[in-house]
């Protein structure tokens, strides 16, 4: 293939330049949805932890910490960052 024309040049440098953006805003909210869920994961462990141990031991308490450890393992599906990667031009 021959070598690319300074216009696609150009073209290829202004989508490599949005993709590294939309991939900056990506892991951005990302980390935002990682630390928000482990806020929620404490906050319910918190409000588990401050109920007696016979709310604990009861139906209610029993079921309750079945959603807290259905949370978890959903919560533990960590999706991953994006690292845009490019093809190299052949020499």
């Amino acid at each position: 293939m021959k070598k690319l024309s300074v216009a696609d040049e150009k073209k290829l440098q202004k989508l490599r330049e949005a993709l590294e953006t939309a991939a900056v805003e990506y892991n951005q909210a990302l980390a935002e949805l990682h630390n928000f869920r482990d806020e929620l994961h404490d906050r319910m462990q918190d409000y588990f932890d401050s109920k007696s141990e016979s709310w604990q031991a009861s139906d209610a308490g029993q079921a309750y910490e079945t959603f807290m450890q259905a949370y978890e393992d959903d919560a533990g599906e960590e999706a991953e960052e994006i690292i845009p990667e490019y093809p190299t031009e052949p020499e």
